[in-house]
């Protein structure tokens, strides 16, 4: 069943990119709910089915699979709505923030925490958190009222992508690399998605290429995580 569901999503996400333009439209949001609702069903459908997937990870990825669902709908729903775009804004933000916390717990739950561990985690954190008002500059964008939200959002990231990477070097594994491969594409998803909403030029905020991939990162990397269930071995 999680592979129906893998399927489907990945077929529901190729043809949500085909009809994703720089005017979102209801359907186009709806659209997108459905691409979010397939790497959920993998996830819970994946654990599930993977007796070798511990619990406290395969809840962990479901629910961080389920506020990703969640912060998916809302953050498109600032452009149909535009009169409440802020709020959208920031509880997109949160929910995706909360997910990665989850991703963050099933990682130290299932393989531990050493020192090394917290101090890469640790690190990631405060560099994020120090990089987001000089990424200013750097990456011509803004963010303005929405400089607290963006600077703890990118302080969870980075404590999440750092805490994976270190088990690279703790408990290096099938799983670990196929996360952190995911990881690496929430990044770069991110990194995207700083210019599309809060580029200074309107050609950064309006740059169909970037929303393709802003998209293409994002979705790869939940599809990859809600998947990785399928793979965790003893």
């Amino acid at each position: 069943m999680e592979f129906l569901f893998l399927v489907l999503g990945v077929a529901a996400t190729i043809f949500f990119l085909c009809k994703r333009t720089l005017n979102v439209k209801p359907g186009t949001a709806i659209l997108k709910c459905f691409s979010s609702v397939g790497f959920v069903f993998t996830a819970l459908f994946g654990f599930v089915g993977n007796d070798a997937c511990p619990d406290a990870l395969g809840a962990c990825i479901v629910a961080g699979a389920v506020l990703g669902l969640i912060g998916d709908y809302v953050l498109d729903l600032k452009y149909v709505y535009p009169q409440n775009s802020d709020t959208y804004l920031r509880t997109g933000f949160m929910s995706f923030l909360f997910g990665h916390l989850f991703y963050s717990i099933g990682l130290m739950l299932t393989f531990g925490l050493e020192i090394k561990n917290i101090i890469f985690a640790v690190c990631g954190a405060v560099l994020m958190g120090v990089f987001v008002p000089l990424s200013e500059k750097i990456m011509t964008v803004k963010y303005g009222k929405f400089m607290k939200i963006t600077v703890i959002y990118l302080i969870v990231i980075g404590f999440t992508v750092a805490l994976s990477f270190s088990y690279l070097f703790t408990d290096i594994c099938k799983y670990t690399i196929v996360f952190n491969v995911a990881m690496v594409l929430f990044l770069l998803s991110d990194f995207l998605l700083a210019g599309l909403y809060f580029g200074t030029r309107e050609k950064d905020r309006k740059n169909q290429v970037a929303i393709t991939f802003n998209h293409l990162f994002y979705y790869a990397a939940q599809y990859i995580i809600a998947a990785s269930v399928l793979i965790y071995e003893v």
